[in-house]
């Protein structure tokens, strides 16, 4: 799966692991950690994907930015954990959701 894409749909700018130059508010910073597995002696035919998202946003009372991402999120049927923190020396907030999202590779 294409997770760039994926959360691409919010509508927000996208990169996996980080900026270089930061974007206006809000934005999506996502992770990938992948184990590959399910070798039958001629390729790995099962991914786990752990992903962590974390969408960075100025307020949480207008939850019109958390709907977008968790409607995408719900789209693809996981389970999903929601923490939000404040970042106290950018006076933003960062809102992390982590799943795992388990990828048959088609032969």
């Amino acid at each position: 799966m294409e997770f760039k894409e994926l959360f691409e749909k919010t509508g927000f700018k996208v990169k996996e692991n980080r900026f270089l130059n930061v974007p206006p508010l809000p934005y999506i910073v996502f992770f990938d950690d992948q184990i590959h597995k399910g070798a039958d002696g001629s390729k790995t035919v099962i991914v786990n994907h752990n992903l962590e998202v974390q969408l960075y946003v100025k307020s949480i009372e207008d939850k019109t930015d958390l709907k977008k991402l968790e409607e995408v999120l719900d789209s693809i049927n996981v389970d999903y954990e929601r923490i939000i923190e404040w970042m106290d020396e950018d006076s933003i907030f960062k809102v992390g959701y982590q799943f795992e999202y388990i990828e048959k590779k088609r032969r």
